[in-house]
């Protein structure tokens, strides 16, 4: 009879102790997903800040023109492209840097 009222005690236990798991399961869940939230909205608000401080840092503050930094990022990303394209262009500024600089490819200035 002991053994039996012993058990019961056990298992009362038990299920208390899995109710309370699942609700700290269902709680950490709910804490988990506002938690995303808060991070997506974050993550956007900086993203905008990063786009504002980008465009402030490419623009004269006076003219509202493009400087010198937007011009040498724009320079760099066409070099590459033309790189890519396999351009005569960028085979003859290819060639120019490893003789040092001297061009010698000669070009027919006829008229």
């Amino acid at each position: 009879m002991y053994t039996f009222m012993f058990f019961l005690g056990i298992a009362g236990y038990l299920r208390h102790q899995t109710k309370s798991y699942r609700k700290a399961l269902k709680e950490q869940a709910r804490t988990r997903e506002l938690l995303e939230k808060k991070v997506e909205e974050k993550t956007a608000d900086l993203k905008k800040a990063n786009a504002a401080l980008e465009l402030l840092s490419h623009t004269d503050g006076l003219t509202a023109l493009h400087n010198r930094r937007y011009f040498d990022l724009q320079l760099e990303k066409e070099w590459k492209r033309l790189y890519r394209k396999d351009s005569v262009l960028a085979d003859k500024a290819l060639y120019k840097s490893k003789d040092g600089g001297r061009d010698q490819i000669s070009v027919n200035k006829e008229v």
